[in-house]
């Protein structure tokens, strides 16, 4: 899908949740952000700190994954935290992060 539209971040944010906690397949994951990543930063001019940008989007996911990765649930929690916050965050990603708060007793999001 991002071959045909690379700026189709809807399906790297979907992608990279679904392969990295549904499937278990945080490097794959990983190299889907990556693109994407890869791809603003080379054809895109106008990168900015907004966190709501596309690029930034996809650094905050790899951060979460790479969090998972490392054992830190802490800050991976945290990470699906402000990614839940931005206003096209796929329902997965929302789901994934409640079920973290239901397996560890958590009853609302933080």
């Amino acid at each position: 899908m991002v071959d045909l539209d690379p700026f189709f971040q809807y399906a790297y944010l979907y992608g990279a949740g679904a392969l990295a906690w549904n499937l278990n397949r945080p490097d794959e994951a990983v190299e889907l952000l990556k693109k994407g990543i890869d791809y603003m930063e080379n054809y895109r001019s106008d990168i900015t700190k907004d966190v709501h940008e596309s690029f930034w989007q996809l650094n905050l996911y790899m951060s979460a994954i790479v969090y998972r990765k490392m054992d830190d649930f802490k800050k991976m929690t945290y990470m699906l935290e402000v990614a839940v916050k931005q206003p096209d965050c796929p329902n997965i990603i929302k789901a994934i992060l409640a079920n973290i708060y239901q397996k560890e007793g958590s009853r609302h999001f933080r």
